[in-house]
């Protein structure tokens, strides 16, 4: 291939659209006719629907648009660099704008392109003056309104690009609050993943640049006045973020996301799904709390046979837990249950012996607890003072230690839902994050660390997946096409279109007393699909 058809293609666009004010700032929006032209020049498919074919060779080899893409050899940028041989052409705005046309690296010269003779060139392969262009170049069939929303695109391509994206660097935020003990976490996984960083640039890098790590640190909550996500995200001049860590502002995280359309790979929550709709801008590592229920759910109903009697959900009297509470009611609809009594609770009004008692008052099957570890301490004693012989389900990723202190008299009926389990834990995997937590105190199997670690491969494999030419765009759809991805700490993660939890499900976990006074033991680690 010689470089003239790929400076040809493209040359004429300022005259296309004829002023120098169509020149845009690289981080404002561009208008809907130009997001059309973008989705065409890297995509090589029409936004419209319509189709778009490209013909090589003399004989007019017929290939679709998509495996023709401009992006493809003028890049992200515009700027053409050469490769294997092909010198694509230098397409930015000041490039294109010189009015005594120009002459290819191979002598080849024609005048300068007009709207009208570049629309020809492009569908005919006629250069101005009536000089035909090299056959090993292809024309394009795409409609009229394609071409000039692709002619648009190309007219701002000089001063757009993705924001944290250069030829050297691709800039990734991790976020995480200010201040307190959620700080130390966040420092801790900013310390795994800059490790991974910093050996990845060592090899290389990612097609020639390197990672670079940037923390965000914010408040802990959203306070009136203070600076909200969305703002300190787009302040940093960032391309994607992996990890945050922002309890209690994950729905502002989300929106942030679609709002300045930056990808988000494994941030740290125990609501990842905040809607029923898909944000396809964030990707999650683990399941959450309401998918912990879910599969809680479906265990009892197979080992505990819940058709008859009802189960009794208990659960903080918040506005964050209302979301969980339908879907936990469907569900138990769904598998049949008789019914599902939801008994809420306050702040300073937790009596585990008045819970106990109404268990056994409502003869119920089933304990389904959501709460932390003091309140699971005093109801599990509580519980064993009464009698009550149930199903107690509960999520471990909120009664952490607590679950050691469960009566043995309970163990036989307790199960308790995690995201990840020992036996996920490889050695290849095991041996990695204890190398990148070099330095760091506490277990290095902390799920926030195990998420910083796998969130940093997650993002690397789809990095590496997008090729050299890069774009937001492009990560997010090669995040989409992983499937079956083995981290060596988690369970194999999958994406699609519609499914941004890669580890959709649970381990369920059931116990029997521990040999000796006290304590009990893990006998199964059961997975729980929800796909």
């Amino acid at each position: 291939m010689t470089a003239r058809w790929k400076f040809s293609v493209i040359i004429a666009v300022s005259f296309a659209l004829g002023a120098v004010g169509f020149l845009r700032d690289a981080a404002a929006d561009l208008t809907p006719q130009q997001e059309r032209g973008r989705v065409i020049y890297f995509s090589g498919t029409s936004p419209s629907g319509g189709q778009i074919t490209a013909y090589f060779g003399k004989d007019l080899l017929e290939i679709p648009g998509e495996h023709a893409a401009c992006s493809t050899c003028h890049g992200y940028d515009g700027l053409g660099r050469p490769e294997s041989g092909i010198i694509p052409t230098n397409v930015t705005w000041s490039y294109l704008m010189k009015s005594y046309g120009h002459i290819h690296p191979d002598g080849f010269e024609h005048a300068a392109f007009t709207i009208d003779s570049l629309k020809r060139y492009m569908k005919e392969g006629i250069y101005p003056g009536e000089k035909r262009g090299d056959p090993a170049m292809p024309i394009y069939a795409l409609s009229d309104q394609d071409l000039d929303d692709l002619l648009a695109f190309l007219m701002v391509i000089e001063t757009y690009h993705d924001p944290g994206l250069t030829d050297k660097s691709v800039r990734i935020g991790i976020v995480y609050p200010d201040g307190g003990p959620q700080q130390e976490t966040g420092r801790a996984m900013e310390h795994i993943i800059s490790a991974y960083f910093r050996r990845l640039n060592e090899q290389g890098g990612m097609y020639g640049r390197k990672l670079e790590l940037v923390p965000v640190s914010v408040s802990a909550a959203a306070e009136s006045g203070k600076e909200t996500l969305s703002a300190a995200i787009s302040r940093k001049d960032l391309f994607a973020l992996v990890s945050p860590f922002v309890p209690g502002r994950d729905q502002e995280l989300t929106a942030a996301a679609e709002e300045e359309k930056i990808p988000i790979i494994g941030p740290v929550t125990l609501f990842p799904l905040e809607t029923t709709s898909v944000n396809r801008y964030v990707f999650y590592i683990f399941s959450g709390l309401t998918e912990h229920l879910l599969a809680l759910a479906d265990f009892a109903s197979e080992e505990l046979k819940l058709s008859g009697r009802a189960a009794l959900l208990l659960m903080p009297s918040r506005s964050s837990m209302k979301d969980l509470k339908a879907a936990l009611e469907e569900r138990a609809k769904k598998l049949g249950w008789k019914g599902l009594l939801v008994v809420e609770y306050g702040e300073h009004d937790f009596d585990p012996e008045k819970i106990a008692r109404q268990l056994k008052g409502e003869d119920a099957e089933a304990l389904i607890f959501v709460g932390g570890e003091r309140e699971f301490r005093s109801l599990t004693a509580a519980i064993e003072r009464s009698g009550w012989k149930g199903g107690i389900l509960v999520p471990g990723v909120l009664v952490g230690g607590a679950i050691a202190d469960v009566p043995r008299g309970l163990a036989a009926n307790l199960a308790v839902a995690y995201p990840t389990a020992p036996s996920d834990r490889k050695e290849e995997g095991v041996k990695d994050l204890l190398l990148l937590s070099e330095g760091l105190s506490g277990s290095p199997y902390e799920v926030t660390r195990i998420s910083a670690y796998v969130s940093a491969r997650l993002l690397a494999e789809g990095l590496s997946r997008s090729g050299k030419v890069l774009s937001r765009e492009d990560l997010v759809l090669s995040l989409e096409s992983i499937h079956a991805f083995r981290t060596g700490l988690t369970p194999e993660l999958g994406f699609s279109q519609n499914k941004r939890i890669g580890a959709f499900g649970a381990y369920i976990v059931t116990f029997s007393p521990a040999e000796g006074r006290g304590g009990l033991r893990p006998v199964a680690a059961r997975w729980i699909s929800l796909e």
